[in-house]
């Protein structure tokens, strides 16, 4: 039985399935995080754990396709290098895309519309008539607006504009107990030790422990209208037919998160309301059923 493989190489996880002829999910495996522009190596030890894992179990002669979607990857230009590592490694044919594209396949099976994705990083991608769009997306340095890391990086921000004023704010009293350290000069020297992916980890607690924290609550808000205006971007492009547009939601951030979501759904139907949201759960390696080559 021939059967293809998915991988979802993202800034958590690197999760890989593989899918008979049928679309049957035939097994899963997990490694570490697999973001190729923050650590490359890495992401090449992850990516050939869960595939070793799965050729452990099933005939690796049966392979026909290794699709990976691999975070960072696009903006790495790096997407060739790992599809080479795969090939040498496993003597399987494999193509490599970026996580954002495995997950539009996903979410739209193919089909014409916009997807989301707001997770540790965020980017707005979408398809029409054969022509890709595309807003945000450039990085934690440069976007990743509504993001986790986004997120996080805004509540730090305002603690140092209470501490500019002289004040022990709502955003300080949030912060410091959840991080674990002890003023504002920790604090700092914390955000400028910790990698992406951990500083990013503290949205989820921001956010579980923020529910009566206004100053907080407004940071949320602020980042679902960010999302929000760079799917405004791609649905003022399109013409007519863009408020009968389907958009796919994936990402922890944005599908989690109930203020944040409101915020980015008030933000586009003021615009264009009959657009339909579809928030996606689980992996996106399941994308590889809709694969269809280039």
């Amino acid at each position: 039985m021939n059967y293809r493989i998915g991988i979802d190489s993202g800034g958590t996880r690197v999760t890989a399935q593989a899918y008979s002829e049928t679309g049957e999910l035939l097994a899963e495996r997990e490694a570490g995080p697999g973001n190729s522009l923050i650590h490359f190596a890495q992401t090449l030890q992850n990516i050939e754990s869960v595939l070793t894992k799965l050729f452990d179990i099933l005939p690796i002669a049966n392979c026909e396709l290794i699709l990976a979607g691999v975070a960072g990857s696009q903006s790495a230009g790096n997407q060739n290098e790992i599809a080479d590592f795969i090939e040498q490694t496993f003597h399987r044919p494999a193509v490599v895309l970026s996580d954002a594209e495995l997950a539009m396949l996903k979410g739209l099976q193919g089909t014409d519309g916009i997807l989301v994705i707001a997770g540790t990083g965020s980017i707005v991608l979408g398809q029409f008539n054969q022509t890709a769009y595309r807003a945000g997306g450039w990085g934690h340095l440069l976007g990743d607006q509504g993001s986790a890391y986004d997120l996080v990086r805004q509540a730090f921000k305002g603690m140092l504009r209470e501490a500019d004023k002289g004040n022990i704010g709502e955003l300080t009293k949030l912060i410091l107990p959840i991080i674990g350290v002890e003023n504002v000069f920790e604090a700092v020297q914390l955000f400028n030790r910790l990698p992406r992916n951990d500083l990013a980890a503290f949205g989820k607690a921001f956010a579980e422990h923020g529910t009566k924290n206004q100053a907080f609550q407004k940071i949320l808000m602020r980042c679902g209208k960010r999302l929000g205006l760079q799917v405004l971007a791609i649905l003022d492009q399109i013409g007519p037919s863009a408020n009968q547009s389907n958009i796919a939601l994936s990402g922890s951030v944005l599908t989690n998160n109930q203020v944040l979501q409101k915020s980015f759904e008030q933000t586009i139907r003021q615009k264009y309301p009959e657009v339909a949201l579809i928030p996606l759960v689980g992996t996106n390696a399941s994308g590889v059923l809709y694969y269809r080559g280039e």
